[in-house]
């Protein structure tokens, strides 16, 4: 019987977190006159697009921190079926009586 080989390539973990910390920065250079706006708003209180712009920004750095926890978490996952997918080639290779 003829050995099938298919090899499943994942995206490494950096990779992905690198991914997502690009769009966390594309997002915040989209905001930057937002941050300009801020930067106005600490000498004018009364301007609610300070507040808003705050909020956004503890928006986007609590995703990139869940980002980087789910990074971690993927990884371990992998590293976890890629010791299963050893020991199972192993048992494969020990012939059965």
């Amino acid at each position: 019987m003829p050995e099938i080989h298919t090899t499943l390539k994942l995206p490494a973990p950096d990779e992905i977190l690198l991914n997502r910390i690009e769009n966390v920065m594309s997002a915040v250079r989209l905001l930057h006159p937002l941050l300009d706006l801020l930067e106005q708003g600490k000498a004018d209180e009364q301007s609610g697009a300070a507040g808003d712009l705050t909020e956004i920004l503890k928006s986007l750095y609590t995703t990139t921190v869940a980002s980087a926890a789910m990074v971690q978490e993927i990884n371990a996952r992998t590293q976890s079926m890629a010791q299963e997918i050893r020991a199972i080639r192993e048992a494969l290779r020990i012939p059965i009586e």
